[in-house]
């Protein structure tokens, strides 16, 4: 994340979209499916700065494991 946002910050759907280089939709699928957190102020919803860090890490794991699976399975089918 870029050091200069201010830690409480609350960023909208459409920052976190341009942030993420997804479309708004696309970040109403993530959170509709449970995997982006937000918080909800009155009919709008926000996400603090460590939701969308905690969401960049979960991504990375993921992304690190499957391509460790991959790479194993590969190694193991070269054997």
């Amino acid at each position: 994340m870029n050091e200069n946002h201010e830690p409480h910050r609350l960023f909208t759907v459409s920052e976190v979209a341009e942030l993420f280089q997804l479309s708004r939709a696309t970040v109403y699928r993530l959170m509709n499916a449970g995997r982006l957190a937000f918080v909800q102020i009155g009919g709008r919803k926000r996400f603090r700065q460590e939701l969308i860090e905690h969401f960049l890490n979960q991504a990375q794991e993921l992304t690190s494991s499957a391509a460790h699976r991959t790479l194993q399975s590969n190694w193991e089918h070269r054997r």
